[in-house]
């Protein structure tokens, strides 16, 4: 590392030292001021030299580590997305089966679960409802539950309220 360091130093002297030189022997003017400008440029790339050499690493490195994190936020996103649409889902069908239950004249609770279909949709897939039921409410509600939210029959469970 100190020898590099010590090449680059010299290569940047030496560059200076020569462009000095040379721009003292151009000619007063406009010749001069190309000169000027020609050295400084050429001093410049002697000073650059070596940040060329790792700038790709440096510059891979950082998109590397940028796309890692972004990657990252985007599979965290997306799981909080499903979460998000599952619970949405689990409510929508709880309350639908909820409103069904009052136009039969019952007073439930209800929670159902989802299940993932294979365009990542959830849809309802099993029911636990809560409350005094009469068999033919409870017949209405399976009914309603099945037909409606395409919830299977015997994945549909009737719970007595426990007070």
């Amino acid at each position: 590392m100190m020898e590099s360091v010590r090449t680059w130093v010299l290569s940047v002297l030496a560059a200076a030292l020569l462009l000095g030189l040379l721009e003292s022997c151009a000619p007063k003017g406009p010749v001069r001021s190309v000169a000027k400008l020609a050295a400084g440029l050429a001093l410049f790339l002697a000073v650059a030299a070596p940040l060329e050499e790792h700038l790709t690493d440096w510059l891979g490195r950082a998109f590397r580590e940028k796309l890692a994190s972004v990657t990252v936020f985007s599979d965290t996103l997306t799981e909080t997305d499903k979460t998000y649409l599952e619970t949405i889902m689990s409510q929508r069908a709880a309350e639908y089966i909820v409103s069904e239950a009052e136009t039969v004249g019952a007073a439930v609770t209800c929670i159902v679960e989802c299940s993932w279909t294979e365009e990542n949709l959830p849809v309802p897939c099993a029911a636990v409802i809560w409350g005094s039921l009469t068999s033919s409410q409870r017949a209405a509600l399976t009914a309603y539950a099945s037909q409606q939210l395409g919830i299977a029959e015997d994945q549909i469970r009737f719970e007595e309220d426990v007070e």
